[in-house]
């Protein structure tokens, strides 16, 4: 294999954080009409975590919720599974199916 090529999860990682890097978290958030959830594990990284509470709490949505799992890092979807299964279909796919009607 070569070494050279990134892998298709560091492909997609790096392409999700580009994302992210292109989010003002200045502060200066414009207000949206989007809804957010999120997910984050107790045991983040600083790193990652201190940043993202900043920009959430800079964040002006119609709503946004954030759940954090108590036994996870970075992961909740690989190391809470169930509860993370729980988390999407109680709380995201349950407001999605509301707002479809």
């Amino acid at each position: 294999m070569d070494n050279s090529e990134p892998t298709i999860q560091q492909a997609t990682t790096a392409r999700e954080h580009a994302k992210v890097d292109e989010v003002d978290r200045s502060g200066h958030a414009r207000p949206s009409r989007l809804t957010g959830f999120f997910a984050e594990g107790a045991h983040e990284a600083p790193g990652r975590a201190e940043p993202f509470q900043q920009w959430y709490a800079a964040l002006r949505a119609a709503r946004k919720e954030l759940t954090v799992f108590a036994d996870s890092g970075h992961r909740p979807l690989f190391e809470q599974p169930h509860q993370f299964v729980t988390f999407m279909t109680d709380t995201v796919l349950a407001h999605t199916a509301k707002a479809q009607r």
